[in-house]
């Protein structure tokens, strides 16, 4: 049911293993690994980015705090680094990859993503399911932040959920719609953490009630982004089917580049 994959990466080690592993674990995939933007660090970027025809959020920071020296804080109380604008300008460049290879089901996958066997049986045999079921989504999250999954309702009967916000990208399936809807934002004149670029889009209107449906008022959504809401369906597949490498190894090195400005 997956017609390709896209590898999102920028460590040479990283890529051969992942690569290694794919090759084994799903051999019968097209795999496109995306060529990947300067590192945060390389002293260039800023200008790399004007080169390119790539501009970033310039209204992201809430607050005059400065700019905490820890990672892992305060995300919208700080300004945007350089890494996480390397890493966006990876899953743009997927997406627009997506969109010109024509493909209906696409998977997508950070270079610290865990391959291992077994894996293609459970998401064909899913994505099938789905499909002969007459199921709905754009995203589907095959991989997640588990401390971030938030949400209202129980697993439906194939382990899928809504979710309230949820953070991590380092897994997730796009159909065709969901692809256009990617790319219909002009996402790479105004580039911020990619998690929460998808996670607005799938913030519905507030005052929806239901089962499974939810309002703004459940979201810590950052206050710059409502213009994104109710564009996408997206599921997070509760159990993840693909997990993420421990920080200490997988470690992307988005958080320990410098802040934009």
């Amino acid at each position: 049911m997956i017609n390709k994959i896209y590898v999102i990466w920028h460590k040479e080690s990283f890529k051969k293993d992942i690569n290694q592993r794919l090759e084994v674990c799903f051999p019968d995939v097209e795999v496109e690994y995306i060529k990947p933007a300067p590192a945060g660090n390389d002293p260039n970027f800023k200008q790399w980015l004007k080169d390119n025809d790539y501009d970033y959020m310039k209204n992201w920071k809430q607050g005059d705090k400065p700019n905490p020296d820890e990672e892992y804080t305060d995300f919208w109380s700080r300004d945007i680094k350089t890494g996480e604008i390397a890493c966006a300008i990876g899953h743009y460049r997927a997406w627009c990859m997506a969109k010109k290879d024509n493909v209906k089901k696409a998977l997508f996958l950070e270079q610290d993503c865990i391959i291992r066997m077994g894996q293609y049986d459970k998401l064909d045999k899913l994505l099938s399911t789905l499909q002969n079921s007459g199921y709905s989504y754009d995203v589907i999250y095959t991989g997640h932040c588990e401390t971030s999954l938030r949400y209202k309702g129980e697993p439906d009967e194939y382990g899928l959920v809504k979710p309230l916000y949820v953070y991590c990208l380092h897994s997730y399936v796009v159909t065709n719609k969901g692809i256009d809807i990617l790319l219909s934002n002009e996402f790479e004149k105004n580039i911020f953490p990619v998690d929460d670029y998808v996670a607005s889009l799938n913030v519905p209107l507030s005052g929806e009630t239901g089962t499974n449906s939810y309002g703004l008022k459940d979201n810590k959504m950052h206050p710059e982004l409502g213009h994104l809401k109710q564009q996408i369906n997206a599921y997070v597949l509760k159990k993840q089917l693909f997990p993420q490498m421990e920080k200490d190894y997988g470690l992307s090195g988005t958080e320990g580049s410098p802040y934009i400005d």
